[in-house]
């Protein structure tokens, strides 16, 4: 190839690959069946495995029905009031079931009877707090009890793109890039009114399975808008209704003996990603290997070294800081005799 068109052929092929390995939603791994034979499919976001669909089960894992409460003063009796178990469907109409999934109140979650199957849980404020960071949501802000994360897009990152979900229009930073979907849904107040027809398409609010440690009876929730690029933190009462997603650790498995040993050379997708200023990195060895693990900047110069040595068989990790660097994509490469394996990564500061 001609020297004068080296450089810039080597940018646009630098620049492919980061469009492919930055812009392409994580892929669905799995599905998980509820107690009802509902199917939900699934994708692996750094080490958790989350459901892409709000839960829509009416039943215990025992066999029980969760109780469906339908009137205004109902909810208020039984679950503001009487801190029972109940489910509602938005504003009573059953055409949004597929779509958005049911409302449920806290005490679903707390009940003993359960409603995940092994493995499987309710998402806890760590879970939350993981999400939002490989979203972007600056450490700072992780324990706060408001909004964050607008500058860092990372409401937009984790909102489905479809206009059956929201209201899209109103909203051009949804790329859903973490393939979460989170989708609309709305929510039921404690005292049993729902919000306006309009909010279906317009507001989430997803639970968290822990409570408020200043007040027991509020559990906190995360909420989306559909004209905001941030995501909400704050407690609310118990008996409010509101969307479940569920979640469980990616490496979770019922025979894990299977998986004790690496069946073939794997480079993990470094977490979290964007970070700032040191991220993780894992690898896969099924045999002991001389590796060199080498970070690049998108100019194709080495700016780290991370492993250079022989390894032994298993999973290994490395930690990776780049705070005498700037912003910008980097390019980890894992060599090993037989493989070479590449990936992108983002640092934002």
């Amino acid at each position: 190839m001609n020297k004068r068109y080296y450089k810039p052929f080597l940018h646009l092929i630098w620049g492919l690959l980061f469009l492919v390995t930055i812009y392409t939603p994580a892929i669905a791994q799995e599905t998980y069946t509820d107690a009802d034979g509902n199917v939900y499919q699934t994708v692996t976001i750094g080490d958790r495995v989350w459901l892409t669909q709000n839960l829509k089960v009416k039943t215990f894992n025992n066999g029980d029905p969760i109780p469906f409460i339908k009137t205004d003063s109902a909810w208020a009796a039984d679950s503001r009031d009487s801190s029972q178990p109940g489910y509602a469907i938005f504003r009573n109409d059953s055409t949004l079931i597929d779509t958005f999934g049911y409302l449920y109140n806290h005490f679903v979650i707390t009940d003993s009877r359960g409603i995940t199957a092994d493995g499987w849980r309710v998402p806890t404020e760590d879970d939350w707090k993981a999400l939002e960071t490989f979203a972007g949501m600056p450490e700072a802000d992780l324990d706060r009890n408001g909004w964050a994360g607008a500058a860092e897009n990372v409401a937009g990152k984790l909102q489905s793109t479809s206009e059956t979900h929201w209201d899209v229009n109103e909203n051009a930073t949804l790329t859903n890039e973490t393939g979460f979907n989170w989708t609309g849904g709305s929510n039921r107040y404690a005292y049993g009114a729902f919000e306006g027809p309009a909010s279906i398409l317009r507001l989430s609010t997803i639970w968290s399975a822990d409570e408020d440690e200043s007040n027991s009876s509020n559990a906190w929730r995360r909420l989306v808008r559909f004209d905001r690029s941030d995501v909400r933190r704050h407690p609310v009462p118990k008996g409010t209704g509101m969307s479940i997603r569920l979640v469980k650790d990616a490496n979770a498995t019922s025979n894990e003996a299977e998986f004790d040993q690496p069946k073939e050379i794997k480079l993990d997708q470094n977490y979290p990603n964007p970070f700032n200023p040191s991220t993780n990195i894992s690898f896969n060895l099924p045999q002991a290997s001389d590796v060199t693990l080498t970070v690049y900047n998108m100019l194709g110069k080495k700016v780290a070294v991370l492993v250079n040595g022989q390894k032994s068989a298993g999973a290994h990790s490395v930690t990776f800081d780049a705070s005498g660097l700037s912003s910008g994509v980097y390019m980890y490469r894992l060599q090993t005799n037989s493989v070479t394996i590449t990936k992108m990564m983002t640092l934002l500061k």
